[in-house]
């Protein structure tokens, strides 16, 4: 994106930002931007090229390189090298950036509709080089990095793409913890029912439903490999290292050897068994409150409300949500319930919280005044629920009077 001081006719100048980057500009003009980080642990250095980067995302990408880095030395062992190896990070601005731009014969790089692409050079000045794009974060830094280190694991060596593609997803999920993407890949290959042996011949595919199977049946077999038998995985990577083919070619044998475990794993370990043991609770639709109407895509609509209730996975209940939202209101404090959209303003005096146990024995909290006498015993309070409740028929307006 380049940026453009244009002079308004008062002669002030003015930056506009235009979108459209000179679609025959070369990659050393796009790329004009490098930070580098030195990761001495592993003796590499990372060079990112970006053309558009706020200082706040580069302090992200190194944050996540380094976190990446830690977690891949720490599950696979991995010495740092004699020499320094170089690592070339190279971030387009978006999407079309990477497709358009990438994909271009003065690029070279090759790119295309993929989500992030990882080449390894094995040269002087660069081992592996990284092609991602800004989508919010960075899209795939952490999948595309952990290639590169994958191939410094393996010494530029080659593993089936569901080992691959596997350990990469690995680590993407593993620093950020995300349940539901390791519970997703687990349920999906438990669903396709290979065998190992069926898995690992697993190929990058035109279809979207079968090239998804090569990153999620990889996911799940790197994860249960970690768990259950993490030195074997290590010990297959330095075998390729080491350029021991027979070796490297009985630990993948080995590797196959875990048909029965793997499925039993998967069993043991999909999102239904998870949950079941899972310290959650979840949200469900109780019983009907009010029906009221509300503008739901430009158009007028009659909508129902309902309880929301609180239960454990097993669907015991445990309580629910109050319908009542409580703001601050200039001096007051405002309950307002959202069905119905009936509000109480409650004084200051009032702005005091008190326990108290109600008929069936929980413990709630109800408005006071510093003394601890409660709000609903007030005239205040009476006199606006009968403002409320009169809302609602004259019969009820009429029992107010009368008490």
């Amino acid at each position: 994106m380049l940026d453009i001081v244009k002079t308004n006719k008062l002669g002030v100048k003015v930056m506009t930002i235009n979108r459209q980057v000179n679609k025959n500009i070369s990659k050393d003009e796009y790329f004009n931007n490098k930070h580098i980080i030195e990761v001495k642990d592993l003796n590499i250095k990372v060079e990112v090229h970006s053309h558009d980067l706020r200082t706040s995302k580069v302090a992200h990408i190194e944050s996540e390189i380094r976190e990446t880095a830690t977690n891949f030395k720490d599950a696979f062992k991995l010495e740092p090298g004699s020499s320094e190896q170089t690592f070339k990070i190279y971030v387009f601005d978006d999407k079309a950036d990477y497709t358009h731009l990438g994909g271009s014969e003065r690029f070279g790089s090759y790119l295309g509709d993929e989500g992030g692409k990882c080449y390894y050079k094995g040269e002087a000045d660069v081992f592996a080089e990284m092609y991602v794009y800004q989508q919010g974060g960075v899209h795939n830094l952490q999948h595309e990095f952990a290639h590169g280190l994958t191939y410094l694991a393996t010494g530029g060596k080659s593993l089936p793409t569901v080992l691959m593609e596997g350990i990469a997803d690995y680590f993407e999920h593993h620093s950020d913890h995300k349940f539901n993407a390791q519970g997703s890949s687990i349920d999906k290959t438990e669903a396709a029912n290979l065998d190992l042996g069926g898995i690992l011949n697993l190929q990058y595919s035109a279809n979207g439903e079968e090239n998804s199977l090569v990153y999620k049946t990889g996911h799940a077999l790197i994860m249960y490999l970690q768990e259950k038998d993490p030195s074997l995985l290590r010990d297959y990577l330095d075998a390729l290292r080491q350029g021991n083919s027979d070796e490297s070619k009985s630990f993948l044998k080995d590797i196959k050897g875990h048909d029965a475990d793997f499925k039993s794993w998967l069993a043991e370990n999909d999102t239904e068994t998870a949950m079941e043991h899972l310290n959650a609770l979840q949200v469900t639709k109780g019983d009907f409150i009010a029906t009221g109407q509300e503008i739901v895509g430009g158009e007028i609509k009659n909508i129902s409300y309902y309880k929301a209730n609180i239960e454990k996975i097993d669907g015991e209940n445990v309580g629910s949500f109050s319908p009542v939202e409580h703001v601050a209101f200039y001096d007051v404090a405002r309950a307002v319930n959202r069905a119905t959209n009936d509000t109480l303003d409650i004084s200051k005096e009032y702005h005091f919280l008190k326990a108290v146990k109600t008929t069936d024995g929980q413990v709630k909290l109800t408005y006071s005044d510093q003394q601890g006498n409660e709000y609903q015993n007030s005239q205040e309070y009476k006199m606006q629920a009968l403002r409320i409740l009169s809302k609602y028929g004259e019969n009820l307006t009429m029992m107010g009077k009368k008490t």
